[in-house]
């Protein structure tokens, strides 16, 4: 067993990853980094991470979250969706919908506009 060092591509981290193994998590942000990949890519300098697993969960979570009124919870996830996909159409919406739907009385008028 033999460590490689390589760098986190969604933070920034420096960590190790052992080579005994397929792939690897980053110990700060959780991403999961392929071992084959961040070989081939760290003389280059940048790692791909594979997240599709970990987008998937924060999707029915925010999903769950929604369906049940927990608007609080839905909005927070869509919101880390967005870190990991800004296109999301889903994402950007529900983000947006869930900050109108919290806003205060004299706040409707810019939220309403910000949801058009």
């Amino acid at each position: 067993m033999s460590l490689v060092n390589v760098k986190c591509p969604n933070c920034g981290a420096s960590i190790q990853l052992d080579d005994s193994r397929a792939e690897g998590f980053c110990s700060y942000c959780g991403s999961k980094v392929k071992l084959e990949e961040a070989k081939k890519l760290t003389i280059q300098g940048t790692v791909k991470v594979d997240s599709s697993d970990e987008l998937a969960n924060l999707y029915q979570i925010a999903r769950r979250a929604k369906d049940s009124d927990n608007s609080e919870n839905a909005a927070k996830y869509y919101e880390m969706i967005l870190i990991k996909d800004p296109n999301s159409w889903e994402a950007n919406f529900y983000t947006v919908y869930f900050k109108a739907m919290s806003c205060k009385i004299g706040e409707i008028y810019n939220e309403a506009n910000n949801v058009n």
